[in-house]
């Protein structure tokens, strides 16, 4: 309990043993008189708790609303973290010329990236093209894919490849490293 909860206590505790002083006095004005005093007071002590309670609220409010943005803040580091780890997976599925599994893999990273905290969102229009990038990567893939010669990917695409995902990965980085800053 609080202080001012115990304050209020005690304060409550203090009329009512002025209510049974005064139980046979209720004839005199005097008595009266201090009655009312004791309940002034009180009901002083009860705007001042009233007052106290509301301040409290608003300070468990706000320590809620800095807890829950630490939560976000922490999910959305992770996948950052997990956006960059599947972009090195398709890099090496892709030296690997493991073309689907490198897909499947960008898609992923696609999708958590849709997913980052919204904190990063106002980062990720700076970022502009992030999504472009992710495209190109993803035609690059699914034309190696659907190559019907060779089901090989050319030098020129792998160095084009290498340079949109070394890029996007720059760009998550970037964000991540913000998100630690704040």
């Amino acid at each position: 309990m609080s202080h001012v909860r115990w304050t209020y206590l005690v304060a409550t505790l203090l009329v009512c043993a002025s209510l049974v002083h005064l139980k046979g006095e209720w004839g005199n004005s005097d008595s009266i008189n201090v009655f009312n005093y004791w309940c002034g007071g009180a009901t002083l002590v009860a705007l001042v708790v009233a007052i106290g309670e509301i301040v409290h609220a608003g300070t468990a409010g706000k320590a809620v609303r800095k807890a829950f943005a630490r939560a976000a803040h922490q999910q959305a580091k992770v996948l950052a973290i997990e956006v960059i780890s599947l972009i090195d997976d398709v890099s090496s599925k892709v030296q690997r010329k493991d073309y689907s599994a490198a897909l499947r893999a960008l898609q992923m990273a696609r999708r958590f990236l849709a997913r980052l905290d919204a904190r990063y969102a106002k980062e990720l229009s700076q970022h502009p093209s992030l999504t472009p990038l992710l495209n190109d990567a993803e035609m690059i893939i699914l034309k190696a894919i659907h190559n019907a010669t060779s089901a090989t990917m050319s030098r020129e695409a792998r160095h084009t490849l290498s340079d949109y995902l070394v890029r996007i990965k720059s760009s998550v980085e970037t964000l991540e490293r913000r998100g630690v800053e704040e």
